[in-house]
């Protein structure tokens, strides 16, 4: 769909991808960008909710689909919804309580992968963007020491924490921590919790499944390009992989608790 961005009276999302990074939230915004009932923002990730806050409503809203795109559309009898993804949202300590006091109806749908393969991923990215000059064993190692006291900081300021932001590879993987902020706030009716790996195997069934939930028609796309997907120059040590294995099992066991679902990634 088309639709009027950056400019005054924008419409307020009726959906957030929460995240988590890395976890193919790129790729999933992007296919529903193509659904005809689908007026995307005027970016994918606009950050209002952690990096932009103090910037005010008013702002995020001129990032938005104008209202008047929703009459006009209402008023010709097609269905009308906007969103946008942030795969920080569901890390951010703040996101989900701002989120409640702009937008508490909204739909959530976040995208889980085996926090492992997460970990390493982000890892990668920040190699690329020359963010990390570790090794991933020892940027694993320090992570701890890193963030130190940086979920208190921004809990008490608000401020974007840059070893926050970049270097939490484990900690960017504990979900049901952070899953938690979010639904002792919301009704867990507004979210739809899906991995990475089913995404990959059913990619046409998991998007009929969010176009479902968020109560539009199945957008029948066949094609499916992956977005934001970028290559390893080598490979995850095997020593590495097996202590991230053993350090995410009670997390993820956690979660399944919490979802009432196997997840299948201790290993």
């Amino acid at each position: 769909m088309q639709a009027i961005f950056k400019g005054p009276g924008g419409t307020l999302p009726d959906f957030l991808i929460i995240g988590a990074q890395k976890c193919g939230t790129t790729t999933l915004y992007d296919l529903l960008a193509t659904h005809p009932a689908v007026a995307p923002a005027y970016q994918k990730e606009v950050h209002y909710f952690d990096r932009y806050y103090n910037k005010g409503l008013l702002w995020y809203k001129a990032n938005m689909p104008r209202e008047k795109a929703r009459k006009a559309a209402q008023a010709a009898g097609r269905t009308f919804i906007t969103g946008e993804a942030a795969p920080s949202y569901i890390y951010h300590p703040l996101a989900a309580e701002r989120v409640k006091r702009t937008v508490p109806r909204a739909k959530f749908v976040a995208i889980l992968r085996n926090p492992v393969d997460r970990a390493y991923s982000h890892y990668q990215k920040e190699i690329a963007r020359k963010d990390e000059t570790l090794s991933f064993a020892d940027a694993i190692a320090q992570e701890d020491s890193r963030l130190q006291d940086k979920f208190e900081k921004i809990l008490q300021t608000g401020h974007h924490s840059h070893n926050w932001w970049h270097y939490g590879y484990k900690n960017r993987g504990l979900y049901a921590e952070q899953l938690e902020r979010w639904f002792r706030l919301f009704p867990r009716e507004q979210f739809l919790i899906l991995t990475t790996e089913e995404m990959a195997a059913d990619t046409v069934g998991t998007l009929n499944q969010v176009c479902r939930f968020l109560g539009i028609e199945e957008n029948g796309v066949k094609e499916f390009p992956k977005s934001n997907v970028g290559g390893y120059k080598e490979r995850m040590t095997d020593q590495t992989r097996q202590e991230l294995v053993e350090y995410f099992r009670p997390h993820n066991a956690r979660l399944e608790q919490m979802l009432g679902r196997k997840l299948d990634w201790d290993k």
